[in-house]
């Protein structure tokens, strides 16, 4: 029964719990947790202004430990639309399913486990807006093999693997290449993606102990994210090592001495560079 995938109904319904919204606040959502996996999230926004422009510093926290930070609401957007996820207006969507993997036995590893985790919330930045108001939903699923026992039901069900997404932020100085060599190097990493203010990377090679394991210009970035079925995103830089659509590709750091990119770039830039990892609640 270990390599059949799980079943479960899938449920929608309403997070009735979304506090302190208001310009100027942080407004937070607090999902009920228990014996189920987590699909998604999603924020429904309206007022006179407010739209996914007006929300920055998004986390999702899992017993107060950030799993997900975006600088900007936008950036979720962008990493979503890179998968193919349906970004659609008057709607955040915090999805943690990647459906893009072609196993369903893989897809349901990412489903966010709540059987072992006392809170979760979405907590976000407004501002900019004017009377803005946010609703919220999840989707959801309870994860079961036919012959299932609860307890066994409550471990399938628990946080396990997911995907950890960090950022950090770097300056572009004109014309020229730059270096970075301070990215946490943390167990496995699925993919990182370099959002900038102006399109000027032209080229990213990525060093691990001396030897490199990714050399692309743009242009070679966005056939080969394309072959795999991404979507390039504009002004983004995409490393991907989820290529193949399944597990077991991604670049592993556990132990690695030396990880570095080296970005080659026509010109000056802000560069929001985000990280998604394979992760556990234990690696946090």
């Amino acid at each position: 029964m270990s390599n059949v995938p799980s079943i479960g109904i899938n449920i929608v319904e309403t997070l009735p719990n979304v506090q302190n919204v208001g310009e100027g606040s942080r407004f937070v959502v607090s999902v009920p947790t228990g014996v189920k996996a987590l699909k998604a999230v999603g924020l429904e926004l309206s007022g006179t202004t407010f739209n996914s422009s007006h929300v920055d510093t998004l986390e999702v926290l899992a017993n107060g430990k950030p799993l997900m930070q975006y600088r900007e609401a936008a950036h979720l957007e962008n990493l979503q639309g890179y998968y193919g996820v349906n970004v659609a207006t008057g709607r955040l969507l915090v999805d943690f399913d990647r459906k893009h993997l072609t196993q369903a036995l893989d897809r349901e590893k990412f489903l966010l486990g709540l059987a072992d985790v006392s809170t979760l919330q979405i907590q976000g930045n407004i501002a900019g807006s004017t009377a803005p108001a946010v609703s919220a939903y999840e989707q959801k699923t309870a994860l079961r093999k036919p012959d299932d026992k609860a307890e066994q039901v409550r471990r399938r069900n628990q946080l396990g693997l997911f995907t950890k997404v960090k950022n950090f932020v770097y300056t572009l100085s004109g014309a020229g290449t730059t270096e970075i060599d301070n990215i946490p190097r943390e167990a496995w990493l699925q993919a990182m993606h370099l959002i900038q203010s102006a399109d000027v990377v032209t080229n990213v090679e990525v060093w691990v102990d001396g030897r490199k394991v990714w050399d692309a210009s743009k242009a070679r970035m966005e056939q080969v994210c394309e072959d795999a079925g991404r979507t390039r995103q504009a002004a983004t830089y995409h490393i991907d090592w989820m290529l193949e659509n399944e597990l077991g590709g991604q670049l592993p750091l556990a132990g690695v001495q030396d990880f570095r990119l080296k970005i080659e770039h026509s010109g000056a830039a802000t560069l929001s560079v985000y990280a998604e990892y394979l992760s556990s609640f234990s690696g946090i």
